[in-house]
């Protein structure tokens, strides 16, 4: 039992140098759409988009902060938004009166009773600069894409005329 315990607070502490353990709710979504999105990664830094994981990215894609969170984040997301709801629902059944500054206050308590950093402040970045940012690096990022896309008809082709034959038949062709 007390080996189980060691090691899981060996794991914790493993996972709060995890910078995005660390970074939860200290970071807003135009900060981490500039700090994640770039067209030198694969799939320019996004986890999912809209036609995943066959499809292209799309420019709309890119500008979804969520887009770019891995599964623990989204698994964290939605764990404490779950929570969060639950305690409004209860709140509601209880029928307590309150205003919309009381909410963000309760809201601030919550995170912070669940151990979460709060935002003092809106950011350094603006909406319109990580929509800039991200646009800029899907355009790089497209001409790549575009170049390595294979389409139905490619897939089809590879099917029924592999590669190797495809490649004689060109060359066999060829007045070179």
């Amino acid at each position: 039992m007390k080996f189980q315990i060691l090691q899981l607070n060996k794991e914790l502490d493993g996972d709060m140098k995890d910078h995005s353990v660390i970074k939860k709710f200290l970071i807003t979504a135009a900060e981490l759409i500039v700090e994640r999105a770039d067209a030198e990664k694969a799939h320019m830094g996004l986890t999912t988009w809209e036609a995943a994981p066959e499809g292209k990215i799309v420019k709309a894609d890119v500008t979804i902060a969520k887009n770019y969170l891995n599964d623990k984040e989204i698994s964290y997301m939605e764990r404490i938004v779950s929570l969060y709801l639950d305690y409004v629902e209860l709140q509601a059944e209880r029928q307590i009166p309150m205003s919309m500054e009381d909410w963000a206050k309760r809201l601030d308590g919550f995170l912070e009773f669940n151990g979460n950093e709060i935002l003092t402040d809106a950011g350094k970045i603006s909406a319109e600069q990580a929509k800039l940012h991200a646009e800029t690096e899907f355009e790089r990022y497209r001409i790549v894409q575009d170049r390595m896309f294979m389409s139905d008809y490619d897939k089809f082709l590879l099917v029924f005329h592999p590669v190797s034959n495809y490649t004689f038949a060109m060359h066999d062709s060829c007045q070179c």
